[in-house]
Parts: structure tokens; sequence; C-alpha cells
């Protein structure tokens, strides 16, 4: 496992240190006098960047195959992988993919918001590696209570990121809940939780699952908080590096 571990972060390592050459690079072409330009959070603006080229591409080709692709499998399909041989793969790349340009705003716009804040507290690579987590959790549970429908979209993404975000500010033990932790899962899992089995064609199951998931992070989160002396920020580029940080809005959904 140690050994697993240590594969792990010597290749977080590598797509840092390229991520950072990148930067410098941009910084350097588009700068003008003592302004430059910075690419100040790679894991939301790649994450946007994504799901934008999926939506361009959709729009632009109307890809049957492509939109397909980006969306969560059916029961069907999981238990006929043989014939669906990309299923393991929409288990993740499912939240890359909107239904519409009112769908990725109203999840891009929400992300825009919360996930470079994130960004600031916890380390990149674990911010992936939850995002992850939480794309798979969101299409198994989907596969497991409603087996003829699938989901696409980043509003989970949203939800973990809103409730990630929520258990922040000043407390002083691992132990100790923040009040706005509370408030967060009143505000933002309630409704859905009420809202959740209605024919609305929105993914409530995912939201759900999403912030779940945000909620249990947050609560082993501590060990992965950035501390500002391990942000090193490179004499020639524009990005800090990640190599030793310690510590969406509406999903369509299609019957299949």
């Amino acid at each position: 496992m140690s050994a697993l571990k240590e594969k792990f972060n010597k290749c977080c390592n590598w797509v840092g240190s390229k991520q950072d050459a990148c930067s410098s690079h941009l910084a350097r072409i588009c700068s003008c006098g003592n302004y430059r330009l910075v690419f100040n959070a790679p894991v939301t603006l790649w994450f946007l960047g994504t799901c934008f080229v999926v939506w361009a591409l959709k729009v632009s080709t109307q890809s049957e195959n492509l939109a397909n692709f980006f969306r969560s499998p059916a029961r069907f399909e999981v238990l006929n992988m043989g014939q669906y041989p990309l299923t393991p793969l929409r288990f993740v790349t499912h939240i890359f993919g909107h239904g519409d340009w009112k769908h990725f705003v109203g999840n891009t716009t929400s992300l825009l918001l919360v996930l470079p804040l994130l960004e600031e507290k916890y380390k990149a690579r674990w911010l992936v590696i939850i995002t992850l987590l939480n794309a798979v959790a969101g299409a198994l549970a989907n596969i497991c209570l409603k087996p003829r429908t699938v989901v696409l979209g980043a509003s989970g993404v949203v939800f973990q990121c809103m409730l990630l975000a929520v258990f922040s500010g000043r407390y002083h033990s691992p132990g100790d809940i923040p009040m706005t932790f509370i408030l967060g899962v009143i505000i933002f899992l309630v409704p859905e939780i009420q809202a959740w089995g209605t024919d609305d064609g929105i993914s409530h199951t995912a939201h759900m699952v999403g912030g779940l998931v945000g909620a249990l992070a947050a609560f082993g989160a501590q060990g992965h908080a950035r501390f500002a002396e391990e942000v090193h920020r490179s004499q020639v580029g524009m990005t800090d590096r990640f190599t030793a940080q310690p510590p969406g809005a509406v999903q369509m959904t299609w019957r299949a």
C-alpha cells in the first residue's frame, strides 16, 4: 500500500511540475508591464474547461455516441458490460456532461464561486480524489435506486463543494463541528431529501450523494489542509506548487 501511495505521489508531483512549467510559460506570454495572467486554480480551471469542451463538442457534432459517453450507465449496461465496453469510464465521465447551456452555466457558476476557495485550503490531488469518488458513488446510487434512469452533470460536485466550504472558519480541534456545517446540511440537503422521488427531471439522488461525500470528506480533511509556509511560488512562474501541501446546480435525467 505504501509503495502504491509513493507512486501516486510521484505521479502527482510530476503532473504538478508540468503544470507549473505550462503556467510559467503562459505567464511570460500573457503579460503586460507589471500585469500577467495567472493560472491560479488548476482544479477549477481544468474541470470547468473540460465541461465546456464537452458541451461544445456535443452541440457542434450532435453525436449520440459522444452524448452517451458523458452520461452515467444504466443498470442493464452494467450487467451487459461486454456489449458496452465504455461503461466503467462513464462512472466518472458523466460529471463532465450537461444537457444544455442553462444546465452547464448553473453548475459551473456555482463551482466557480466555491471551488477556487477550496483549492486555497486543500491539496489539489485530494480534491480530485474526492471528486472522482463522488462521481462513482453518485452513479452507483443512481443504478441501485433508479436502474432505468441515467444522469449527467456536475451538480453532485457542486453539493460536495458546498458542504466542504461550510466546514471552514475557526475551529480548534478535529472533533469540533462548525455551526455553519449544521446550517449547510439543513439548507442544502434537507430540501433534497424532501424532493427525493419526485419526477421533476432533477437528480436529487446525486445531490444527496454529493452532499454526503462532501460532509464525510470535511470530517476527514484536517490532514489535508494546506499551510501557508508549504505553498511555494516559483521565481519565474505564476502558479503555486501543490507538491507538499497538507491540510451540480441541476442535473438533467433521461430515461434509458
